[in-house]
């Protein structure tokens, strides 16, 4: 009897052990200009001061993304999210695509449009849990990406984005 209250005091403090773990994500690279990789770094240094995930190392992410074939798609199935979830080994992952772009419309000749797409994706479904899409203009690129990095590094999407995590 001693030894089966013995188990089950083991198997408890082994699955409170499991839940209190933080959760794992991976951040996927948000292409390959200046502003995307800013944005993705940006939200990797926000989510990793947090202390309440861990992050999977980007060069890691890359690789293990690149081996299955992913080429930087937005437009996966959920099949196909899944996929890249099992092979990132995490349970959530972020991917996005990032771009300051050059516009003009009649109330202004020139102007600047600066945003980034978010998805957090749970890696065990493939379900798309969150699509943000920040976007700034401003007459400069540089102040319309001034923005859209002022916006990456507030607190309140780095919360808002573990609100859901933990959930």
């Amino acid at each position: 009897m001693a030894r089966y209250f013995i188990l089950f005091v083991l198997f408890v403090s082994n699955a409170q052990a499991q839940t209190n773990q933080p959760a794992v994500l991976s951040v996927l690279d948000f292409g390959s200009t200046a502003i995307a990789k800013q944005a993705t770094d940006t939200l990797r240094t926000k989510l990793r001061a947090t202390g309440d995930i861990t992050l999977v190392d980007s060069d890691l992410s890359r690789a293990a993304a690149k081996g299955i074939g992913y080429t930087g798609s937005l437009n996966l199935t959920v099949s196909e999210a899944r996929d890249l979830g099992a092979a990132l080994a995490s349970e959530f992952y972020i991917l996005g695509d990032a771009q300051t772009l050059r516009r003009s419309s009649f109330e202004a000749p020139v102007y600047y449009e600066s945003y980034c797409s978010i998805f957090l994706v749970s890696a065990r479904t493939g379900r798309l849990l969150l699509w943000e899409r920040p976007s700034f203009e401003r007459p400069l690129a540089t102040a319309a990406e001034g923005k859209l990095s002022q916006y990456l590094a507030d607190d309140a999407l780095s919360r808002h984005l573990l609100d859901i995590i933990k959930k």
